[in-house]
């Protein structure tokens, strides 16, 4: 997705939300004490009184669904199942996780859909197909970082839950429950202007997620937002422009969903991390599933031709420029964060050096990115900044001893199989 103008073909479309604040995804407000503005509307979900909240799941049995959850009808694959039925099947942060949001759903009458071989649920008043669009890509998504892991330096998300689930026999696990249950809402065009569009901004408020003026304006933008801490986001099934599914070239539900949950999932398992290599790790996802990328972090004109062919395209000018500039140095071109999340020469790099990274030294990727978070988690102090604030000179030094010591020539020829 693009926010702001975007030129496709030749035409110009407005994308996202004018709140650049908002859909940076990364707001999150200590809990409020206060109603949010009465605009917002009365929705669908009653507020606590002021100054208290809701109890968290964590105060209830977390070996257990709640009645609300137990009672829920929940899609998984193509099976309709109570959520008690899935009770013994799902992992304490899955369950967790329907417990915290079983209430607002029933209110809102929403549909839920688990995600496939993933650790996390879709739910909204959509179509059940795009549901189930979404829940696969999210699925998708974990499944491609399954590989990846903390370094014992940075403690192992595995030992931090003490549960795990694999997939079939001799393949990799696909559910390291540490990460945390990743939760999407979706909304179609038409459902904004519902009364469960300010009955969710109101239990986004109501359980400290969003502060009543941010979510205010969300409200009134009718835009999706992405909570990467909260491992939750929500989402448009299409934009003013439309949607692939109904033959335009513009926007694309999976690829959207795979970028974002894959955000998610990185912050949740290592911390935060160097832009380019965040929005980097999404388009490796969007990629590896879809064979493009769409999911852009930019405001201005992206041509057409942006979302194909990455890996001709970064083969090539890696190998131009290896070629044609003596100083050239892989690890420095790629940490340049004003090229984040855009189809520019140093994040289509980055992309490149993930790619090769995931599929052939997993370890080596899980080591630097634990060095990274860490430089991070150093620099702001236990204090909250949504985004990577790890001092510069080591920053560039970690990147130099992973990035820089990769075999250049056996990396441009995995990237030119790659499709």
């Amino acid at each position: 997705m693009v926010h702001g103008l975007r030129c496709v073909a030749r035409r110009m479309v407005l994308r996202g939300s004018l709140v650049p604040l908002v859909l940076a995804g990364i707001l999150l407000a200590p809990p409020l004490t206060a109603r949010p503005p009465a605009r917002l509307g009365a929705g669908a979900v009653p507020e606590p009184p002021p100054g208290r909240h809701p109890p968290s799941v964590s105060e209830e049995d977390e070996d257990a669904l709640s009645a609300a959850a137990a009672g829920m009808r929940v899609v998984v694959g193509k099976r309709e199942l109570s959520g008690k039925a899935l009770e013994s099947k799902i992992t304490p942060s899955m369950l967790r996780a329907l417990n915290e949001w079983a209430d607002v759903i029933a209110a809102l009458d929403f549909a839920v859909v688990v995600a496939p071989e993933g650790n996390g649920f879709v739910a909204g008043p959509v179509e059940r197909d795009a549901l189930l669009e979404a829940a696969e890509a999210m699925g998708g998504a974990w499944q491609l970082l399954a590989p990846l892991r903390v370094t014992a330096e940075g403690g192992d998300a595995e030992a931090r839950s003490g549960r795990r689930r694999s997939s079939k026999r001799g393949q990799a696990p696909v559910v390291v429950d540490g990460d945390g249950a990743t939760v999407g809402f979706l909304f179609d065009r038409a459902d904004f202007d519902s009364e469960a569009w300010p009955g969710l901004m109101n239990a986004l408020v109501s359980k400290g997620l969003l502060s009543a003026r941010t979510a205010d304006a969300i409200a009134r933008e009718k835009a999706g937002v992405t909570l990467r801490d909260a491992l939750l986001f929500i989402q448009p099934t299409e934009d003013l422009a439309g949607d692939a599914a109904a033959g335009d070239d513009e926007f694309r539900l999976p690829n959207e969903m795979a970028n974002k949950t894959t955000q998610c999932l990185l912050t949740a398992r290592f911390g935060q991390l160097p832009e380019t290599l965040r929005w980097g790790m999404g388009f490796v996802a969007e990629q590896r599933l879809y064979h493009a990328i769409y999911q852009f972090n930019a405001a201005g004109f992206v041509a057409a031709v942006d979302h194909f062919d990455w890996p001709e395209k970064t083969r090539e000018l890696l190998k131009q420029r290896e070629k044609s500039d003596d100083d050239f140095v892989l690890s420095a071109f790629i940490d340049e964060r004003m090229a984040a999340g855009r189809p520019e020469a140093p994040q289509m790099a980055a992309w490149g050096v993930l790619e090769y990274m995931l599929a052939e030294h997993p370890a080596e990727l899980g080591g630097m990115l634990t060095e990274l978070a860490a430089l991070h988690a150093d620099a702001v102090g236990g204090r909250s900044r949504p985004d990577y604030s790890g001092a510069e000179e080591p920053t560039r030094e970690v990147l130099a001893r992973h990035v820089d010591a990769l075999d250049f020539k056996a990396m441009l020829r995995h990237i030119k199989k790659a499709k």
